[in-house]
């Protein structure tokens, strides 16, 4: 197989997916079509922690006379609603009278695997899956492209156990999940992409102006990495893949460094997050708590003055050398706030305002 890659920006997104498309000569197989982009949480489409709603809305123009549906799951505490609100998700569907489906809440049917069993959206089975991530870094996993996107697919239960057993089980779940069920397509919108410390908004946003895409998803993740500056053979869910086809625009000639996580703490100020064994729910709720710091300046000098101020999430926390103060969130950790008499914000994921409260 091949993959393309182009050169692109939203003036002219319309003709580089045509054109990316014809590159690698896709053509579907059914005449139902289910477009699967990355919508983790209410975030404007311009950010890079979403797919920007204009790469999806090339595909529907591109696909017009398909039957077609957008579905995502989003992260474990977003509210469905404000995320394809923030997004632009909910008025790109109404424009063009396409369903968007709540992967969280759908019919779904169960498929044995390596762990057990899978419950995945009955929409597999009656559509061909397309895979609409963006191209963005991640704390845990390195990368966050096709492979892991998929994880939205899952319901809510089987989120959190990706994330039970730490790093390695994660990555271990994300890349088996890959030989269950696999996209007929991958389109990469990486126009507005996030770098740093990813994947949600302690990242950086980055315009990187790119369209990447291709009929087998560990190939389009490889050439990802390699458009990232990011070795593949370092990614542990992505089976690495040395000699893959690009066509359209050289990678020598669009290839970007990003900026990967160089901590095992997301930090603000004197707060320091501990998330290595998160899932996206508790980063989401500790990043709107963090961010109330700036709408109560007397409640974040307080806090200032406390010293080092250590947050814990996951299920394998471990206890800090030096902090003045450590708090842990979610019921993940419960047991282990108990154990060391610890302050504890109990929820799955925890209210932010509880979290604010608690640190301050």
């Amino acid at each position: 197989m091949s993959v393309s890659v182009l050169k692109t920006n939203l003036s002219n997104i319309d003709k580089k997916v045509k054109e990316a498309l014809e590159l690698i000569r896709y053509k579907p197989k059914k005449k139902r079509l289910f477009f699967k982009p990355n919508i983790v949480g209410p975030y404007s489409p311009r950010s890079g922690i979403v797919t920007h709603f204009k790469v999806v809305e090339a595909l529907i123009k591109y696909f017009w006379g398909y039957e077609m549906v957008v579905g995502e799951g989003v992260a474990i505490g977003s509210d469905f609603k404000r995320c394809i609100e923030a997004s632009g998700y909910r008025k790109l569907c109404k424009r063009y009278d396409i369903p968007i489906v709540n992967l969280d809440y759908c019919e779904r049917y169960d498929v044995p695997w390596k762990y057990g069993v899978l419950s995945l959206p009955k929409v597999l089975e009656e559509y061909e899956y397309i895979d609409v991530p963006t191209l963005k870094t991640h704390k845990q996993t390195t990368v966050s492209l096709g492979m892991k996107n998929q994880k939205g697919l899952l319901a809510p239960l089987q989120k959190r156990w990706f994330h039970y057993e730490g790093l390695e089980q994660l990555s271990s779940l994300i890349k088996e999940l890959q030989t269950v069920v696999t996209p007929a397509l991958t389109v990469v919108g990486g126009i507005y992409c996030l770098e740093g410390e990813g994947p949600v908004a302690f990242g950086k946003t980055k315009k990187a102006d790119l369209l990447v895409a291709g009929e087998d998803v560990v190939e389009v993740d490889n050439v990802c990495c390699k458009l990232m500056g990011i070795d593949a053979r370092k990614v542990a869910h992505i089976p690495y893949r040395e000699n893959v086809e690009v066509l359209g625009t050289p990678i020598e000639k669009v290839k970007l460094d990003f900026l990967t996580s160089q901590s095992d703490y997301y930090t603000v100020y004197n707060i320091y997050y501990q998330a290595n064994y998160s899932c996206s729910g508790c980063l989401y709720a500790t990043k709107n708590a963090l961010e109330s710091f700036y709408v109560h300046p007397v409640k974040f000098i307080k806090a200032f003055c406390k010293g080092k101020i250590e947050v814990i999430s996951g299920r394998k926390p471990h206890l800090p050398q030096k902090a003045d103060k450590v708090v842990c969130l979610g019921d993940c950790c419960e047991r282990f706030a108990k154990e060391h008499n610890l302050v504890h914000v109990k929820g799955c994921p925890p209210d932010p305002r509880d979290i604010f409260n608690k640190i301050t």
